[in-house]
């Protein structure tokens, strides 16, 4: 594989993972603007997969929060 094909391959996973981040930070934010009260299943386990440690009784703005940083790494 040459530096530009290594290159791309690195900017398809960089958008790749900040879209990701992306739909979580959404859902996070929708679930903020409810007044939910419980993290969905699906949603809990989108955070342990991209290793954001949920500790009793965390708020939704301090997930938003440990994703925002997630993505720090992504940015450019």
């Amino acid at each position: 594989m040459d530096s530009t094909s290594r290159a791309y391959s690195n900017e398809t996973e960089r958008r790749s993972n900040l879209r990701r981040l992306d739909d979580l930070l959404e859902a996070l934010e929708r679930l903020n603007l409810a007044d939910a009260h419980e993290l969905p299943q699906p949603v809990r386990e989108r955070l342990v997969q991209e290793g954001i440690e949920i500790e009793p009784g965390v708020s939704f703005s301090r997930l938003i929060e440990l994703v925002w940083a997630q993505q720090e790494k992504y940015l450019i």
